[in-house]
């Protein structure tokens, strides 16, 4: 079997989570950054986040074939690492740039969003494909998986107090308080640490990733169609739970981020309260992550995800009773993302676990593919977290400078609080009808590599 190194077991991550504060930036800053900085009016602001969600969605379905077709001579996966990150960090400080007049400014914040997510997809998918192909032990996926949600909040807690702050100062400094040039800036600098982080994934993981010459002999012996990608979803009932489980507890997750600066601004009356909102949300996540594989050695993959996301909705309950002491709120949200985090921690291992079955079940390897679907519900959940974000705004009337009332401040606190805990108890359902145990994973991937070994066999003699 496959097993790890010290540098993959303590390092891999590290390009996590410095994407994370690209992505922190995104989830709590861009609809604040349309409404507020390029004042696009709510309507219009909506329509390119709906319009860039499906857009995402789409590229994300096809990142994994892509990926999976792939075989450049640095790796199947590791050469995304090398050249995604840079061409996408292009595209993505022009999103958070101006033009010309208010259409020509929503029309290239669009495409280069698109462009950015495209390739976002791909090397994610390709990230995550890589994490599985460095171990096939269930117990140290639920390690990699593990680590690489820590590093992923720990990106998220130092975006959460960081990044508002560089806007902060990059406007004061080079824009004259105009905060536009601040936000430009800031992603600049996220974007050049992100391409170091990746990089750094791919000088560890050397050795791991099949070599192109190899890769050649492979492909020739068990060469995968799109069809056997689409036989390894539908012929895999793990997977399938998997996704609508991970989809319903994402669109909670970043339906909170993306209403944290409003809760803020509308219901707490202080819209600098994001950053320490933010901080106590990740602080929380991070701590949760680092414990998930404690958990899942006394409890198992499954049960761990269903109890911490049945106890990441109670707190968010608990979270709008003491609503708006601002400091119990915090403390409460801290809780419920601690909760949050044990489930998060196991994402990777529960999509990794899946493309076994799809191996054994097919005895094709499609795991990039599989892989390339949990970003499939990252984007699935972000859109419908655009379509519900712009009924609510839409709902209450929001504009930069709309006059706050009390029917407002508690359409606001429902929404934040109530629909992602109705989401993530939602979540829980699809694991409790899933069957496969951890040790299924240990006997299929036996069972795989004895067929393996039976196939090569008689060619070497």
């Amino acid at each position: 079997m496959i097993r790890m190194n010290n540098k993959i077991k303590n390092f891999f991550g590290v390009g996590d989570m410095f994407f994370s504060l690209m992505v922190t930036m995104e989830l709590a800053f861009m609809m604040v950054f349309l409404t507020d900085v390029l004042k696009l009016n709510v309507a219009m602001a909506g329509t390119i986040v709906s319009i860039t969600s499906m857009g995402d969605l789409i590229t994300a379905f096809i990142a994994g074939g892509i990926v999976d077709k792939s075989n450049f001579k640095w790796g199947k996966y590791r050469s995304w690492l090398l050249f995604g990150p840079a061409i996408a960090t292009i595209f993505f400080v022009l999103e958070f740039t101006q033009f010309g007049t208010e259409m020509t400014t929503a029309v290239i914040f669009t495409i280069c969003y698109l462009i950015s997510h495209t390739l976002w997809n791909i090397f994610y998918t390709a990230n995550r494909a890589l994490a599985g192909a460095v171990t096939d032990d269930p117990t140290e996926r639920a390690h990699i998986s593990g680590r690489i949600a820590a590093w992923m909040n720990a990106g998220r807690i130092i975006g959460s107090k960081l990044i508002i702050v560089m806007i902060m100062f990059f406007a004061a400094t080079f824009g004259g308080g105009g905060q536009l040039i601040g936000y430009t800036i800031t992603a600049a600098i996220l974007g050049v640490l992100m391409c170091i982080g990746y990089l750094i994934h791919y000088k560890i993981t050397d050795g791991y990733d099949l070599p192109q010459e190899t890769a050649k002999k492979t492909i020739a012996m068990q060469k995968v169609t799109v069809i056997d990608m689409f036989k390894g979803v539908g012929k895999n009932p793990p997977l399938i739970l998997v996704l609508i489980c991970d989809f319903m507890r994402l669109s909670g997750y970043y339906l909170m981020l993306a209403l944290v600066a409003y809760y803020c601004k509308i219901v707490l009356k202080d819209p600098v309260a994001v950053g320490n909102m933010l901080l106590f949300i990740n602080i929380g996540c991070l701590l949760g992550s680092l414990l998930s594989r404690t958990f899942v050695a006394k409890l198992g993959t499954k049960l761990t995800s269903i109890l911490g996301m049945a106890g990441a909705a109670a707190f968010m309950i608990v979270a709008m009773m003491v609503s708006p002491n601002a400091m119990a709120v915090m403390v409460c949200l801290a809780l419920s993302q601690f909760c949050y985090g044990v489930s998060f921690g196991l994402t990777t291992s529960l999509y990794a676990n899946s493309a076994t079955f799809a191996e054994y079940s097919t005895e094709k390897n499609t795991t990039g593919f599989i892989m390339g679907l949990l970003s499939f519900s990252i984007k699935m959940s972000l859109f419908i977290r655009g379509l519900i974000i712009t009924f609510v705004l839409g709902f209450i009337g929001y504009s930069a400078q709309m006059e706050v009332t009390s029917q407002i401040i508690g359409n606001m606190s429902t929404a934040f609080f109530v629909i992602p805990a109705v989401l993530l108890a939602l979540a829980i359902i699809p694991l409790l009808l899933m069957k496969m145990k951890d040790s299924d994973v240990i006997d299929m991937r036996k069972e795989i590599e004895a067929r393996k070994n039976a196939k090569v066999k008689p060619e070497t003699n």
